[in-house]
């Protein structure tokens, strides 16, 4: 009878327990936030605590190690917040701030974008020459007169372009001269140019001496709006907007508005010869500030719970606009995988995955073979995700590994058991 009873108690111990699932706990569970802001630097994790394979990882050092001629010098990953993998390659180091060349039109984009919200470009469909009346514009017809600042950046402004001609530089900068490419001194378009073709739209438009002048004039080739074409001059046209519209010069509302909060306080941003920020390429980076400004983007605009771009902004910017399924407004995009990248001249990216919550960054040197976002990207930092962690909402709290055990598989383990014994021992005395 006693037997009976410690068996019974047993049992209504193990539901009660069962019930009320009480954990057992081995150790101490560490959990990252998804939202972290690093406004002073960014936070570290290993790649398992965020839900990534280190191995795996590694293999992406060793491609871009076996793979010199691609050129990259730098990679970055940051996973729910936290700089998980990091690696510099050759002569470079996060010390050295870098051209991002054509990824500066993302940050036009933001640009646009914050000053549309604040109100001091508060229609996106005012046609460009009226904000420019002041100026004698050649080639005007009634296709430039319905330019507007969206056709710009959707890069469907109608204008004559020849950016992809030919190849942008020549061959006649070496790999190893690091203190050429990296000289910051260097008044652009400077000593550059000696190193361009001329057969280009970019080249012509740095030997101008008005570059938005050169921009504005050039001729109409089709309606505003129907069909896309790449310029690094439309982008410069933003640019001269922003300008125009704020009474600022482009790199000082930027400071203002978008680097300031982000902590960004060290970079360069090359002029035109009339003192306007360039548009289209001449912004130099850390690679972790590279970082921030993609994060900012994942985060919907929002840096330590302030909007510094409108999420509507982020989310129209990041969608496509060119009929082809590649470009939103100064953002090259691939919806079938669902992340968006600003891309540079050479192999200078941001990539922007929000579903699984990633910022993945390159930098490179200019002269190597051009960088397709499947070659690194794709092929390898994407592979390095542990399954699991991808089906993951972005909303969730990711947890470090550890060995506390959940109290479900205990009790039933322990239920059955018990319940086990007790059967047996029942068809025993029967």
């Amino acid at each position: 009878m006693r037997r009976r009873n410690s068996i019974s108690i047993i049992v209504l111990l193990y539901l009660f327990l069962f019930v009320f699932k009480l954990p057992i706990e081995v150790e101490h569970v560490e959990s990252y936030p998804v939202t972290v802001y690093p406004t002073n630097g960014w936070p570290t994790a290993t790649p398992e605590e965020v839900g990534m394979n280190s191995t795996q990882l590694e293999k992406t050092t060793q491609f871009i190690v076996d793979h010199e001629e691609l050129g990259i010098d730098s990679v970055s990953v940051v996973k729910d917040g936290y700089l998980c993998y990091e690696q510099y390659f050759e002569y470079y180091d996060h010390s050295n701030l870098h051209l991002i060349h054509s990824a500066t039109k993302s940050v036009i984009s933001a640009l646009i974008g914050i000053a549309n919200s604040t109100g001091m470009i508060p229609d996106l469909d005012e046609p460009v020459v009226e904000i420019f009346s002041s100026r004698t514009i050649q080639n005007l017809d009634s296709r430039k007169e319905a330019m507007t600042i969206r056709h710009l950046l959707e890069m469907k402004s109608g204008l004559e372009v020849n950016d992809f001609s030919v190849p942008y530089f020549s061959e006649n900068i070496a790999h190893s001269d690091f203190t050429f490419r990296t000289n910051t001194t260097n008044v652009f378009p400077g000593t550059w140019v000696n190193y361009l073709f001329a057969d280009n739209d970019f080249t012509r438009l740095m030997v101008s001496s008005d570059w938005t002048q050169f921009a504005l004039d050039k001729p109409m080739a089709v309606e505003p709006g129907t069909e896309w074409r790449y310029s690094d001059c439309i982008t410069h046209l933003l640019s001269a907007i922003i300008r125009e519209k704020t009474g600022m010069n482009t790199e000082a509302f930027a400071r203002q508005y978008l680097f300031d909060p982000l902590n960004i306080t060290d970079y360069l941003w090359w002029e035109d010869p009339s003192g306007l920020s360039l548009g289209a390429d001449g912004l130099w980076l850390h690679p972790n500030d590279m970082l921030k400004f993609g994060y900012l983007y994942l985060n919907d605009g929002k840096w330590n719970d302030v909007q510094i771009i409108p999420s509507k902004w982020v989310a129209t910017s990041t969608k496509d606009h060119s009929g082809r399924g590649i470009y939103g407004y100064q953002w090259w995009i691939d919806g079938t995988r669902n992340y968006y990248y600003a891309s540079g001249l050479g192999g200078q990216l941001i990539f922007v995955k929000p579903d699984i919550n990633l910022v993945v960054t390159f930098t490179a040197w200019e002269g190597g073979e051009w960088i397709t976002p499947d070659i690194v990207f794709t092929s390898f930092i994407l592979k390095a995700l542990i399954e699991k962690d991808t089906s993951t909402p972005v909303t969730t709290t990711t947890t470090t590994p550890s060995s506390t055990t959940s109290f479900d598989s205990i009790s039933i383990a322990l239920g059955m058991i018990i319940l086990l014994s007790y059967s047996l021992r029942k068809k025993r005395k029967t």
